[in-house]
């Protein structure tokens, strides 16, 4: 198991606040919209990992989900 697992679902609970590479972050979800899942199948994989990682994969009851992101924010951080 990773050991920065804790940070990584902490990512993703808004406005807790967690460890990076970067510095202490948090993160402020935003929705964006109805996502339909005719098969029940999600494939999705961060652009940013090397190519050669696996995708997150997962099967879901069809149906349709809310869609949210979450936006990370850098504290004292200066950059865009």
């Amino acid at each position: 198991m990773d050991d920065r697992l804790p940070e990584l679902i902490a990512a993703f609970e808004e406005g807790k606040p967690f460890l990076s590479e970067e510095g202490w972050q948090s993160s402020v979800w935003q929705p964006l919209t109805t996502i339909r899942l005719p098969t029940g199948i999600i494939t999705a994989c961060d652009p940013l990992i090397p190519p050669l990682s696996r995708p997150f994969e997962r099967v879901v009851p069809t149906g349709a989900y809310p869609m949210h992101v979450a936006i990370a924010e850098h504290r004292g951080y200066k950059g865009q």
